[in-house]
């Protein structure tokens, strides 16, 4: 709780998946890493903070980390909803990640 505080979703992520250090930052910066040594640090371009929830459930995913499975709850409850007249009309769902290369 110290590091995001109880309701933010860094903390649900490091409750819900055992081992799991991670911690968000300003302008859609996001990092984590589990005791075995994988990682993952991104920025979101816009520094959306919507956009950075989203893409840490595909982070975790690309890791192998069975997040539908182990942390289901947390995944429902960090989901992003996109609204329509006050309704929900769908959801940001982020696109597999690609390999980056130079």
């Amino acid at each position: 709780d110290l590091v995001a505080g109880p309701t933010r979703d860094t903390s649900m992520w490091m409750q819900a998946i055992p081992g799991l250090v991670a911690k968000d930052g300003a302008g859609g910066v996001m990092a984590g890493a589990l005791p075995d040594g994988r990682a993952f640090a991104f920025k979101i371009a816009d520094g959306s903070d919507l956009a950075r929830r989203a893409a840490t459930v595909q982070a975790l995913r690309e890791l192998d980390v069975d997040v539908d499975t182990v942390a289901a709850t947390t995944v429902e409850s960090t989901r992003v909803d996109v609204l329509g007249h006050g309704r929900v009309v769908g959801h940001v769902n982020p696109l597999r990640w690609q390999p980056w290369t130079s």
